[in-house]
């Protein structure tokens, strides 16, 4: 009898971290916008309370139609648009927060002339922007602060930091204070986004199309970042993981919003979701199970 009541215990013990692995791989959903209600501003089918939206210069107006968000900007290099979710969130939190962003397009066509285009997503900080994550200006260009991932970001003379020539390169990159710190940076692999320099034109001059729908997933706590890469087709870059500490930085992305900028000539970006988690803290439900499976083996042994 006493073997048999030590096995149960055991077995409960046994199976116990496989539950609280279940549990603590749970997430708690901050934000889930399909963009399938017709109007950026409002969610009616998700989670959140849609997205704001900012048109600067003669940036074309972000439109959501087919479950989609797009910007499809128009002529002049000064052509600014964004979009920030209303909804705020910590990202310097214990518990690490996830955004995803899936991408169905972004391009630029060097048919109509030769200004540059940039497309970023990522999270802006509420410290410059203010409460609708909002300001006129590229997250490079004019500094503000956030974890940007450059899509399509223009060269040095954009404000990248040091001499990085970007011809079909992506950045992921800390702005806070005016400072600009790369934290990655990785080449696009032609059959997921094609890109051509047109020698006629400065480097950063280039022709770019993304072929197939890309999931861009960027994490972020207090100790550090994650950005994984997932593609329908096409090769995706490798994961991408560090500390602040390491990238000799701290993290104040304490109020954030999550983000969409473009800017520039005949340049697309479009989003089918975006989806922001949180690590939700493990239920402790299988623990007080084998506790109390425990006790009363224990109790009935006494008795």
């Amino acid at each position: 009898m006493k073997t048999k009541k030590i096995n149960n215990l055991l077995a409960c013990l046994m199976v116990s971290p496989f539950l609280l692995g279940s549990e603590s791989a749970a997430m708690m959903v901050l934000i889930d916008d399909s963009f399938d209600d017709g109007n950026i501003a409002t969610n009616t089918n998700g989670a959140g309370s849609g997205f704001n939206s900012g048109v600067f210069a003669t940036g074309a107006t972000p439109t959501e139609a087919s479950g989609a968000v797009g910007i499809a900007q128009g002529t002049g290099g000064s052509s600014r648009s964004q979009i920030a979710s209303t909804d705020t969130f910590n990202a310097n939190d214990s518990l690490a927060v996830t955004t995803t962003f899936t991408v169905e397009d972004f391009g630029r066509n060097l048919s109509v002339d030769n200004n540059s285009t940039r497309h970023f997503v990522g999270l802006v900080s509420t410290a410059q922007t203010g409460s609708n994550g909002i300001r006129n200006g590229g997250p490079f260009e004019t500094r503000i602060d956030g974890l940007w991932i450059g899509l399509q970001p223009r060269e040095a003379t954009g404000g990248l930091p040091g001499t990085l020539d970007l011809d079909g390169q992506g950045i992921l990159a800390y702005v806070n204070g005016g400072t600009i710190t790369t934290l990655a940076t990785w080449e696009w692999n032609q059959d997921l986004v094609t890109w051509d320099t047109v020698s006629t034109f400065r480097s950063d001059r280039i022709a770019v199309d993304l072929t197939s729908s890309l999931e861009l997933s960027l994490s972020s706590d207090a100790t550090g970042y994650s950005l994984s890469f997932s593609s329908a087709s096409g090769t995706a870059p490798g994961d991408i993981s560090g500390t602040w500490a390491t990238a000799g930085v701290t993290n104040d992305l304490d109020l954030v919003h999550a983000a969409v900028y473009s800017q520039g000539n005949s340049g697309d970006l479009n989003l089918s979701s975006i989806l922001v988690t949180q690590d939700s803290i493990p239920e402790p439900g299988s623990v007080m199970l084998c506790g109390l499976a425990g006790l009363l083996a224990f109790r009935r042994k006494r008795a």
